[in-house]
């Protein structure tokens, strides 16, 4: 793909056009992030881009980072469930 369509690139049209973070305006509801800085499968500064670019299009987000922990959040489990069904009581059941 790379060779019919060029790089990888910020300004490359193409991959502007399939990229989902092209598409961050449209998502109508705020989005809540888990990361572990050991997670070897993906960097944790996906997660930090992925809020940073959720902001400057005005969507509400959140990003929890877990110290040294892996990309199942295995020590910080119980906390990133505690956090995650806040959010859900929050968001969808409307409660605070």
């Amino acid at each position: 793909m790379i060779e019919k369509y060029g790089d990888v690139t910020e300004d490359n049209p193409f991959w502007q056009s399939i990229s989902p973070t092209s598409f961050l305006s449209e998502i109508s509801g705020p989005l809540q992030l888990h990361h572990a800085t050991g997670d070897s499968s993906v960097p944790v500064s996906m997660s930090e881009k992925l809020q940073e670019r959720m902001e400057a299009v005005g969507k509400e987000s959140e990003l929890f980072i877990y110290q040294g922990d892996d990309h199942n959040i295995s020590t910080n489990f119980s906390t990133a469930m505690q956090r995650s069904l806040a959010f859900f009581d929050k968001y969808v059941k409307g409660e605070q």
